[in-house]
């Protein structure tokens, strides 16, 4: 069998708005994948070496440039990996990779970042410019087919890894990212929920039970919101039916579906222009199988509202624009900005016939 020198590929993944408030979190994945025929271990990051992972990606790696201008800025600088030195109290951080298997490596904006993320400073970025990020060629000095277990003991005993002989790992240039920097946050905008029922829901469904719900929005200018209403018509698993006499939700009794994977598709979404109703025409059918409604009783009376929720992402770009990056459901290519709440004052009586 012949040996194949093992390599690595660097593939980066960005959130698409950097706030420089850093009111929300802006990430930098870095998506490390190792081409070997044997195991091999590497060092993430190691105190006075300059053979660790981190200190290749910080210092040779990847690079931020202005879209527009090319100039380049440092945001993964010899600073930040300075102050994560420090913070690694003098031990030996290691990596295990085996052929064709990915780790990742985040940077991140957030004050407080989580034990395995490193730093990205935007403090040079500027607000309404466009950034791309790009890994170059490199080398990593260090690496071996020995066990973690073994390497630790080593660095115990002499305060660095063990020598090895072996040549230079290739790394080898991956895709290239971008981002947009923003000043601010948006804040979210205002939107009025309210509800129109009719009197009386027959059990046999005749005549059929038909109200709606109405959306308006007060934002400066016509938004996209993350809604999901498709699901909430088919399901009505955002309604609640209250018993008047005692106050309890009596229906819809739902079935949870679980999760929903795949993309995003242009019906998750809605599109509100300022100050114009969006009416959303709904039926609850008590004769459906699985209707959740079994439980109403005849001549009862019930109240139907939409108890508080929220839309947790939103954006002023129009829907093309959002469909061009929205990517899997729970890829994060979204972003992440402040949810809208909402509040339905709305509580409407009706009474069960036959």
């Amino acid at each position: 069998m012949v040996f194949t020198r093992p390599k690595i590929e660097v593939r980066l993944w960005a959130d698409r708005i950097c706030y420089l408030s850093r009111q929300t979190r802006f990430s930098l994945v870095v998506f490390v994948t190792i081409s070997s025929d044997k195991p091999i271990t590497i060092v993430k990051l190691a105190n006075g070496f300059d053979l660790g992972l981190l200190d290749l990606l910080v210092s040779e790696v990847i690079e931020c440039f202005d879209t527009d201008s090319g100039e380049r800025i440092p945001v993964l600088d010899s600073g930040l990996s300075l102050q994560l030195r420090s913070s690694n109290k003098g031990n030996v951080s290691l990596m295990s990779f085996y052929d064709q298997r990915s780790q990742y490596i985040t940077f991140t904006t957030a004050e407080s970042p989580r034990d395995y993320e490193s730093l990205f400073d935007s403090s040079q970025l500027l607000p309404d410019r466009n950034y791309t990020l790009q890994s170059k060629p490199s080398a990593l000095k260090w690496w071996s087919h020995g066990s973690e277990e073994n390497i630790l003991e080593h660095y115990a005993s002499h305060g660095k890894p063990p020598l090895t002989e072996t040549p230079a790992l290739v790394c080898e240039p991956g895709n290239s990212v971008s981002f947009v920097a923003r000043a601010d946050v948006p804040q979210p905008p205002k939107i009025e929920v309210s509800l129109s029922v009719p009197p009386t829901l027959s059990l046999s469904n005749n005549p059929p039970f038909e109200f709606s719900v109405r959306f308006t929005s007060y934002a400066a200018k016509p938004i996209t919101v993350l809604a999901e209403r498709q699901y909430a018509r088919a399901s009505n698993s955002d309604i609640e039916i209250i018993d008047n006499n005692t106050r309890k939700r009596v229906a819809p009794d739902l079935i949870d579906d679980g999760n929903i994977d795949g993309s995003w598709q242009p019906e998750d979404f809605l599109r509100l222009a300022p100050e114009v109703c969006y009416v959303e025409q709904r039926t609850l059918n008590p004769i459906r199988r699985y209707s959740g409604l079994e439980s109403l009783e005849l001549d009862a009376e019930y109240s139907l509202c939409l108890p508080p929720s929220r839309w947790t992402w939103w954006s002023f770009d129009d829907l093309d624009e959002v469909m061009s990056y929205a990517g899997e459901r729970g890829s994060g290519a979204l972003g992440q900005v402040p949810s809208i709440d909402l509040v339905c004052r709305d509580e409407k009586v009706f009474r069960v016939v036959k």
